[in-house]
């Protein structure tokens, strides 16, 4: 399997974004709608023909890369909406926030900061993050 990178989730060539069409990554698996997907992927963008288009080419063109690269059985699809199947992804951030999560040192303080979405989980990940009873610094 080759390393992959936020903007390039097989190692291939991808267009900036296909890392984000699975899932929003506080879903941690759950299954998300066009809809949902496109409000992520365009926040700014009213849901319609053409961006419900433009999700749909990028799913498309997200599995043929995941296939391609040989890597199958993280997407799933049902009736359209889509899903990553964490229990076929090794990733820090599934790692991190699990019960059992022996990786807590990951996370340095900051997620895809340049999403906007990702504030919540930024919290969340800074709450976990902080030992019981202390206040995490911020810089």
């Amino acid at each position: 399997m080759k390393s992959s990178s936020p903007a390039n989730p097989a190692g291939g060539s991808a267009a900036a974004g296909d890392d984000r069409i699975l899932a929003p990554p506080s879903d941690t698996g759950g299954f998300v709608t066009a809809a949902e997907a496109i409000s992520i992927l365009w926040e700014n963008e009213s849901i319609n023909n053409t961006t419900l288009a433009r999700y749909r080419k990028i799913a498309m063109r997200l599995k043929s890369i995941l296939d391609s690269s040989g890597i199958d059985g993280i997407v799933e699809v049902i009736r359209g909406n889509r899903r990553v199947v964490v229990e076929n992804v090794e990733c820090d951030y599934y790692d991190f926030i699990s019960v059992n999560s022996k990786k807590a040192h990951a996370y340095a303080g900051s997620y895809l900061i340049e999403y906007s979405w990702a504030e919540e989980t930024n919290a969340m990940l800074d709450r976990k993050r902080a030992p019981k009873g202390e206040m995490l610094r911020i810089m």
